[in-house]
């Protein structure tokens, strides 16, 4: 996984077997990650990459066994920023 230029992740990332090359920074007024991340490697490069671990993710109760249920095979996520102004 990739994370490039003023990205934010919010979440928990658990993909035990892969790398994650975080680059770039964020903004200012926000942390690029908050949550976790579990990766075979994880390389930071770039100012300011700035990180608030989340807690609760210790508690998260993750059943990795097998499934008789369908597996995602692609998963495509954008977003669209919006905004609002007031006339």
């Amino acid at each position: 996984m990739n994370f490039n230029g003023k990205y934010r992740f919010i979440g928990f990332l658990y993909a035990p077997g892969s790398d994650a090359d975080l680059n770039g920074g964020g903004g200012k007024n926000h942390k690029n990650v908050e949550g976790g991340i579990v990766g075979e490697t994880i390389d930071i490069n770039g100012k300011p990459n700035k990180f608030e671990y989340d807690p609760t993710v210790a508690s998260i109760d993750l059943d990795v066994t097998a499934s008789t249920a369908p597996r995602i095979t692609f998963l495509h996520v954008s977003v669209t920023e919006v905004r609002v102004e007031e006339d």
